[in-house]
Formats: structure tokens, C-alpha cells, sequence
């Protein structure tokens, strides 16, 4: 980089020919990788010598994600400093979409050192897009680096329950602290993605898979074999019944004050190990519940059609899910990898998450594999089978619910 910022203005020229070129190919599949991350290298070269306007564009959604993905690890810290793009973050621009993959790549820079003054200026900054920010992807990720930083944000989400649900918002906090992130698939736009037909409401589903400690304050007996996980703090629960899960769904939605005749499970007293099934018409029910297949499936793929909703190279799967490899078959704490687009932790590895098959309510599914499983068994389309009678040390759940405009 030192080399071509002697002539920046010729360096910038001669990257923007190159992308050009770059641009006008039509990689076969099998290279299309390789091809984005030689552009992605481009653009990031470009942005460091003081072009935005490529950046931005990258930045933007797509149904093959692979560019954007692959722009937020050129950002590493062996590639480019932080300071060069901290702007991005610091700045009040409206581009959302740069900006949160500045927010993105400063995960990567976890640990490097910066002067106090700069240090509290970040740290503002991003309890600012944590606090206001409508976007999801901004709010989970500006928490994500809170965390890192070593400050807790559980009084923010304490304080943020207290405000009214706001329409214009892409996320809320309930009153059990758990993010939820607003789903509105009829207005969702991205070229050359088409939500499922089935998908002609919005709904809310958990940022995260349900905490141990939330399900504990519903079930203080729950037992979680401590030997599945790599700490007590902020993980998941685990080895969850789904009768359980559904109990919990109704407690959520006693808590939230939502009328019994909204709730998509029966009373406690009738659900048991095999009667653990939605109520008839709970698809139009605003109540708790674990997500549809479809549902689920719509939230992990924010829009991409590849097989991951970060493209198709497994060895990113790293960054983004918990995996036999990166785990030690461990369960870890929940929101510490990279979310997906739509604000979502963990939809893939850590613990496997049951879904409701189909709206006919008589069969479970399990989505996202769970951290015993290889990197190559994940992805977004893949579901496994779920036995309600089963009890798998390495199942846990998140909810979802109905919202009505």
C-alpha cells in the first residue's frame, strides 16, 4: 500500500481499470470465490486512497452476498488500519449499508490498541447506533463491539424495554431483555430475491437462541450438563424439551400481556412431552412461539440465495457459526461471532434450533446444526428431524412472534 499511495491519484486509476476489467469477466462457478476476493482487495484499495464511492456500492445487499462478505475481511487488521476507516463509524453519513460493514471489519480489530480520547469517542458512538439506530444490523453489531470492548450492554436493553414499540424500527427489546428483529418480507428489496408466498405478514423473531439465564427466571429447575459448554455465562439453553420451549412461549406472551386467546400454544396444564403443538390457526395468532421452517429459513438467508447467508466458502463459516472445529463440540456464549444481515447471532452451529414444519402443526423440524456438527452440515436450507420426546443435550430454541401493523 505504502508503494501505491506515492502517486495516489495514478494508483487509484490504475485499481479502477483493474476492477473494470475484473468486472467484465464471467467467472465459472468454481472460481466466482477467488474472483470476489480478488475485487473485494480492489475496493478496499481503493477506499484507502480516498475513493468511497466503490466501497458503498459493495456494501449494498445482494442475493449472492459474497462481495460484501468478502469486502469486511479484506478490512482485517493485516490489510488496512483501523484508524483508515473508523470514520465510517464516527461519521453521521447516511450510508447505513458502509457503514456497517465498517462495522463488520472493526470486529476483526478486536484488541488493537487506540489513544483514550479515541477510544471514548468509539465507545459513544456506538452505544449511539446501539441505542437509536432503526436498522437491526446496526444494532446488533454496534453491541457485538460494545461487548468486545469490555463494556456490558445490559442496562441499555433494560432502559430500551421501556420504550413503546416503535413501527419505524427494525428491532425492539421485550420485556425478558431479548432483542427481537423486525421481519417485513412484502417490503424487503433486494434484486432477484422473492420472499416465500407464504410470508404475507411480519413478524419478530429473537436476535439470539434463547439464554439460559431468561429460560432459568421461567424454569429455575432446569439442569444443564455443564460439561457441554465452555462457560456458565450468557450461553444458550440447552437440552430443552420442546414441550418446555412451548411453556416458555406462553410464558413470554403472560409476561407481555398478550390476550390468551392470541397465545399459539394451549394452556400449561395440556401441554405435555407429546401434546406439544400449536394451537389450530396459530400462524395468525401474535403470540410466542418457535418459528416456522419457512420463517426461520427467511431470517437466516437475509436475502441471499447462496447456500450460507455469507456466500458459499465454508471456511468463512469461522467467523459467523459455532462448529465442531472451532468449538471442541462446546456450547459458547451466545452474540460473540458475526451476525448475518438481518441482525441474527448463531444461526448456524452452537445449538440446534427447532422449528414447526408447516402450519398443519404436527411435526418438528431442526434447523442451523448444532456445534457437534462439521462446517460443511451447515447451511440454510438443510433441516434434520426433532423428536418432541427426544432430549438433545445440544438443542436450545429462539422464538418468534406475530406483529400485526
Amino acid at each position: 500500500m505504502e508503494q501505491l499511495q506515492v502517486d495516489p491519484q495514478n494508483s487509484l486509476s490504475l485499481i479502477q481499470n483493474k476492477l473494470s476489467e475484473l468486472n467484465a469477466l464471467e467467472p465459472e462457478d468454481s472460481q466466482l470465490d477467488a474472483h470476489r476476493q480478488r475485487q473485494a482487495n480492489l475496493i478496499v484499495a481503493s477506499f484507502e486512497l480516498g475513493d468511497r464511492v466503490l466501497l458503498s456500492d459493495a456494501s449494498k445487499l445482494a442475493t449472492d452476498p459474497r462481495l460484501r462478505t468478502y469486502v469486511v475481511h479484506a478490512m482485517h487488521p493485516d490489510r488496512i488500519d483501523l484508524t483508515t476507516f473508523l470514520p465510517l463509524i464516527l461519521e453521521g453519513h447516511e450510508d447505513g449499508a458502509m457503514r456497517n460493514v465498517a462495522l463488520l471489519a472493526a470486529w476483526h480489530h478486536t484488541g488493537v490498541p487506540l489513544s483514550s480520547t479515541l477510544q471514548d469517542r468509539l465507545t459513544q458512538r456506538l452505544r449511539e447506533i446501539h441505542r437509536d439506530d432503526p436498522d437491526a444490523e446496526s444494532h446488533s453489531v454496534s453491541g457485538l463491539l460494545l461487548r468486545n470492548l469490555g463494556h456490558e450492554v445490559v442496562a441499555d436493553e433494560g432502559d430500551l424495554t421501556k420504550q413503546e414499540f416503535d413501527a419505524s424500527r427494525d428491532w425492539y427489546v421485550n420485556d425478558s431483555r431479548q432483542t427481537m428483529v423486525v421481519l417485513r418480507p412484502h417490503c424487503f428489496r433486494v434484486d432477484g430475491y422473492t420472499a416465500p408466498p407464504e410470508l404475507s405478514y411480519d413478524f419478530a423473531i429473537s436476535s439470539t437462541e434463547v439464554r439460559l439465564d431468561s429460560f432459568r427466571t421461567f424454569n429455575p429447575d432446569h439442569a444443564q450438563d455443564e460439561t457441554y459448554q465452555v462457560t456458565n455465562h450468557n450461553v444458550p439453553a440447552a437440552g430443552v424439551l420442546i414441550f418446555r420451549a412451548a411453556k416458555y412461549c406462553n410464558w413470554l406472551s403472560r409476561k407481555e400481556g398478550i390476550r390468551e386467546e392470541e397465545w399459539c400454544y394451549p394452556p400449561d396444564s395440556e401441554i405435555t412431552v407429546k401434546n406439544c403443538y400449536p394451537v389450530s390457526g396459530f400462524e395468525t395468532k401474535s403470540g410466542y412461539r418457535l418459528p416456522l421452517s419457512f420463517e426461520w429459513e427467511y431470517a437466516c438467508r437475509a436475502g441471499s440465495t447462496t447456500s450460507r447467508f455469507f456466500g458459499e466458502n465454508v471456511r468463512l463459516m469461522n467467523y459467523y457459526g459455532w462448529h465442531k472445529k472451532t468449538s471442541d463440540s462446546l456450547i459458547n456464549p451466545v452474540g460473540k461471532l458475526l451476525p448475518n444481515a438481518f441482525g441474527l447471532f448463531d444461526m448456524y452451529g452452537n445449538v440446534a434450533e427447532p422449528c414447526i414444519e408447516n402450519s398443519t402443526a404436527n411435526r418438528y423440524v431442526t434447523r442451523g446444526e448444532s456445534c457437534f456438527r462439521v462446517a460443511d452440515e451447515m447451511d440454510s436450507s438443510t433441516t434434520g428431524p426433532a423428536d418432541p420426546q427426544g432430549l438433545g443435550r445440544l438443542q436450545g430454541f429462539r422464538v418468534v412472534r406475530r406483529i400485526e401493523d
